[in-house]
C-alpha cells in the first residue's frame, strides 16, 4: 500500500513538472510570436540607452494637395537625468533656408524634403539632429484609434470650416474622448487670436496625454507590439529596437514627471505683407541650454567688468557680446541694412566725446531712419573713443542689426538684463562717431 502511494506521488510529480514546463513553453512561444524574436530578446535582455540624442518629429499636413511640415518638434533624451526636453518650432518661423534665403521654416520641407528641414532645424537650434520621425495626420488618426482614443480637456470651443481646403473642425469645450478623426481636428485648429502658438500648446498637451497612455502600466507590456504597428504608420531612421528603447525612456521620464518643454521665443512680424514668427536667436540659445542641455540660469550667467553709462546699474550683472553670439544672429537673422526699417527700438543717445550739439544731431539722424528716440543728453564722461551700444533688455537680434547699420563693432555692444527699464538701447557716441556717420551717409548716396 505504501509503495503504491509513493509510486502515485512520483507519477503526479512528473506530470506537474511536465505541465509547468509545457505551460511556460507555450507562454514564451506566444510572446515570441506576438513580439517577434528580436523584440522578445529586447524585452528580456538589458539594452544600452540612447544618450544625449536629439530627435526631430515632423507632422505633415496634405491639405490642398500641398504637403507642409505643420508640426515641428525636437525631443532630447537625457537618460542620465531621467529627463526629456521638448522644443516646438512654429511653422511660420522665419529662418535662413540653404539655397532659398529667408523664408518660413515649413517651406524647407516643401523645397527639399526631410533632409533640408533637418538641416534647417539643426542650424536654427545650433544642435545636431540625430534621428527623425515623420508622421502625416492620417497616421495620427490611425495611431489614436489604435490606442482606443484619448481623453483630452478642450479648453474652449473650436470651430472652423474651410470647404476649399476640405477642413472641418467642431469640438466643444470640456473633457472629450477623442477618436482619431477628432484628434486630427484638435491638432489642426489655429484659427483664433493665438494662431500657431495656441496650436503648439494644444499639440504639446496632446503629446503629453498620448505619451501618458502609451506608457501607462496597462500598456507597457504591449509596448513592443504597439511600436511594431506604429512603425507602419511613420517614416523614421530609428530602428525598431531603438524605437522601443526611446519609448521606455519616455516612460521613465514621464513616471518621474521630468519633462521640460518650450516654444521657440519670438514675435509676430509683417515683412512684405507676409506674417512671420521672427525668432529671437539669443533667447533660443538660452532655451536650448536649459531644455536640451539641462543647464540652469546660474550655470549660464557670465559676468564681465565693463564700463557703463548707467550709475544705477553699475553693480548689476553685465557682459560683452561674444563673436559666437554675433555669428549665430548673423547666420539666422536678416541683419542687412535694408532690414533696419523693421527694427523697433526705443533709443537714448548720449554724447560721450564732447562735441557740442552732437547728441541732438545724432538723435535727428536716427529719427530720420525710423527710430524712436526717447531722449538725448551728455554722458557722464567725454572720454569715449569708440561708440558703444548698451542693450538693456537682451534684444541682441535687433541690436546686432542696429550695430551693422551704424557700422559699430559688435565688440562694443554691452548687454544687461533689465526688462523693467523704459529704454531698449542707449547709444553712447564716441570720437569715432563722425567717421561712422560719414560712412553711413556715403553708402546711402552710392545706393541711390
Amino acid at each position: 500500500m505504501i509503495k503504491r502511494f509513493k509510486l502515485f506521488n512520483w507519477i503526479l510529480g512528473i506530470f506537474l513538472v511536465l505541465f509547468i514546463f509545457l505551460t511556460s513553453f507555450y507562454v514564451l512561444t506566444m510572446m515570441m510570436v506576438r513580439l517577434s524574436l528580436v523584440e522578445f530578446f529586447f524585452k528580456v535582455l538589458p539594452q544600452e540607452k540612447l544618450r544625449g540624442v536629439n530627435i526631430l518629429a515632423v507632422g505633415i499636413d496634405a491639405t490642398r494637395n500641398v504637403k507642409r511640415s505643420d508640426t515641428i518638434i525636437v525631443f532630447h533624451l537625457d537618460p542620465d537625468k531621467n529627463r526629456i526636453g521638448v522644443i516646438s518650432i512654429p511653422r511660420d518661423t522665419r529662418v535662413n533656408v540653404e539655397g532659398h534665403g529667408y523664408t518660413k521654416i515649413n517651406h524647407s520641407y516643401a523645397y527639399g524634403g526631410i533632409d533640408l528641414l533637418r538641416g534647417t532645424v539643426s542650424n536654427l537650434l545650433s544642435i545636431p539632429i540625430d534621428y527623425y520621425v515623420k508622421l502625416d495626420l492620417s497616421g495620427v488618426s490611425s495611431l489614436v484609434d489604435e490606442l482606443g482614443g484619448l481623453n483630452v480637456n478642450v479648453n474652449k470651443d473650436l470651430y472652423y470650416r474651410d470647404q476649399a481646403g476640405d477642413l472641418y473642425i467642431n469640438l466643444k469645450k470640456g473633457k472629450q474622448h477623442l477618436d482619431g478623426s477628432k484628434a486630427v481636428q484638435y491638432l489642426r485648429f489655429r484659427h483664433d487670436d493665438q494662431g500657431d502658438i495656441g496650436r503648439i500648446k494644444r499639440q504639446q498637451q496632446f503629446i503629453y496625454v498620448m505619451a501618458n497612455k502609451v506608457t501607462s502600466a496597462g500598456k507597457l507590456l504591449e509596448l513592443p507590439l504597439l511600436i511594431k504597428r506604429i512603425s507602419k504608420l511613420i517614416e523614421t531612421d530609428l530602428k525598431t529596437k531603438e524605437m522601443i528603447n526611446v519609448a521606455f525612456q519616455f516612460s521613465e521620464a514621464f513616471g518621474a514627471k521630468n519633462i521640460q518643454k518650450g516654444t521657440i521665443p519670438g514675435a509676430i512680424t509683417l515683412i512684405d505683407n507676409l506674417s512671420y514668427w521672427q525668432p529671437n536667436i539669443t533667447a533660443i540659445d538660452k532655451m536650448v541650454e536649459k531644455i536640451i542641455f539641462g543647464f540652469d540660469d546660474h550655470t549660464m550667467k557670465v559676468d564681465t567688468k565693463v564700463a557703463t553709462v548707467d550709475k544705477a546699474a553699475s553693480k548689476e550683472p553685465r557682459r560683452k557680446v561674444t563673436m559666437k553670439e554675433v555669428s549665430r544672429v548673423a547666420d539666422q537673422t536678416d541683419i542687412s541694412k535694408e532690414s533696419i526699417s523693421s527694427v523697433e527700438l526705443k533709443v537714448e543717445v548720449l554724447n560721450g566725446f564732447g562735441l557740442k550739439g552732437e547728441a541732438q544731431r545724432t538723435a535727428r539722424f536716427l529719427k530720420k531712419h525710423g527710430f524712436s528716440v526717447a531722449k538725448y543728453a551728455n554722458a557722464g564722461s567725454f572720454s569715449y573713443d569708440d561708440t558703444l551700444i548698451v542693450d538693456w533688455k537682451g534684444n541682441l537680434d535687433k541690436i546686432v542689426t542696429l550695430a551693422n547699420f551704424l557700422e559699430i563693432d559688435p565688440a562694443n555692444i554691452i548687454v544687461y538684463d533689465r526688462p523693467e527699464k523704459p529704454l531698449d538701447v542707449t547709444i553712447v557716441i564716441g570720437k569715432n562717431w563722425l567717421e561712422l556717420k560719414e560712412r553711413i551717409n556715403s553708402e546711402q548716396k552710392d545706393s541711390q
